[in-house]
């Protein structure tokens, strides 16, 4: 047997550990057959006790409880197979990923956690995936749209949303539509606001190159910070006579100066925003409005009947609206128990092989993506992002797929 063989067999005793007394008390501890666990517990590592939290607890429920209307993997049956229950152990990373590698392996060691997800910035998500291939457990990462973990090679690791680079194509396909038409062969103008922070993606390794294949050009990049002046980004990028502006914006600041930048255009093009700070951008009534792309919809959700009724229990459990962190959080802990369901055991290597193989359709996520499919590196490909236009009543509205848009009334 090879070294990881070996660490899988050994890790697979140390999990059992947690399920054998059930196993024993379903047994009466005599040589007949073992029947299903009465309990099997997946991990969460994620930075204070909030919206992470929050969705992982609502898809336990959801899984534990019978919500026979709920058209989702598991949520009209109690438990998974067998009546086995899921039972949540959360770990506070404090977004620190000097300790995320132990606290994820304490996860699976002591509180003998089948896999764990990570709700969490991509820094954690490294050091906690780095702990999953050494020590031999699976790991889903929930949140993170940093490009180079899934260029890693890890056997281990699973990512459930859009990379970076999904979302900046989205970006570029929406500022596509939106242009004039181009002579044959030319390549549209996008002119880069990046925000000065680092804060706004999780590494973006190619830039040109993801513009090229959309077939636009990127004449100009100009840092936007705190001290930026708006009147002068204006003029700098209006001299490079544009098509489109592709903002990358990680912070509040950042997108208050993109906003008053845009304002000051001397011509209007499609302006679409990427990043952490994209929840800060809008605009008053009257002005030039800001795009922004995301991963997760309220106005998405409140058009489909399954994300509807999961952001309906959200807000009637916890008080607020469900956040695209809680919505991850959520899909990713639900998507784990689905591989824990359909594994042929509560072996690592067996639920590693049950999340390559699985697939769930778009219509059993609350997500606006196509569905659940892992691919190579882990990454789901059926991933991707959607772009919301603020409206007039300050509300964000899905304009991009336009099969996912507000249909006129």
């Amino acid at each position: 047997m090879n070294p990881a063989g070996r660490r899988a067999a050994l890790l697979s005793v140390a999990l059992l550990v947690g399920v054998v007394p059930a196993l024993v008390a379903c047994t009466g501890g005599g040589g007949g057959a073992a029947t299903s666990p009465a309990a099997v517990t997946v991990g969460l590592l994620a930075a204070g006790q909030g919206d992470a939290l929050h969705g992982a607890e609502l898809a336990v429920d959801v899984v534990n409880a019978n919500y026979p209307e709920l058209r989702l993997p598991l949520g009209p049956e109690i438990g998974l197979s067998g009546g086995t229950k899921v039972v949540l152990a959360a770990a506070d990373s404090k977004g620190d990923a000097a300790g995320a590698g132990q606290a994820a392996e304490q996860l699976v060691r002591q509180s003998h956690s089948a896999g764990v997800v990570v709700a969490d910035s991509a820094d954690v998500v490294k050091a906690a995936s780095q702990r999953a291939e050494d020590a031999v457990f699976p790991l889903v990462d929930a949140y993170s749209s940093a490009d180079f973990l899934g260029d890693l090679g890890r056997e281990w690791y699973f990512r459930l949303g859009p990379t970076d680079r999904m979302l900046l194509g989205t970006a570029f396909d929406v500022m596509r539509q939106g242009t004039a038409p181009v002579e044959q062969g030319a390549a549209r103008r996008a002119v880069v606001l990046e925000g000065a922070s680092g804060q706004a993606t999780g590494g973006i390794q190619d830039l040109a190159g993801i513009a090229e294949t959309r077939r636009f050009a990127v004449p100009g990049r100009f840092q936007v910070s705190q001290g930026s002046n708006p009147a002068e980004l204006a003029d700098k990028v209006s001299a490079q006579k544009p098509d489109a502006v592709l903002a990358i914006v990680g912070t509040d600041t950042e997108a208050a100066v993109v906003n008053d930048t845009v304002q000051r255009l001397k011509n209007p093009v499609p302006v679409v925003a990427v990043g952490r700070g994209v929840a800060g951008l809008g605009a008053v009534a009257g002005a030039r409005p800001v795009l922004r792309t995301v991963g997760w919809s309220p106005d998405f959700a409140a058009r489909s009947p399954v994300a509807k009724a999961v952001a309906d229990l959200y807000q009637r459990r916890y008080g607020a609206a469900m956040s695209d962190l809680a919505a991850a959080a959520f899909t990713a802990t639900l998507t784990m128990a689905v591989a824990i369901d359909r594994a042929s055991g509560t072996g690592p290597a067996q639920i590693r092989a049950a999340l390559r193989s699985l697939w769930l359709p778009a219509t059993e996520t609350i997500m606006p993506w196509d569905g659940v499919r892992f691919g190579p590196g882990g990454q789901n490909e059926l991933a991707g992002g959607v772009v919301e236009q603020r409206s007039a009543t300050g509300a964000f509205q899905v304009v991009f797929p336009r099969e996912l848009a507000p249909r006129p009334s």
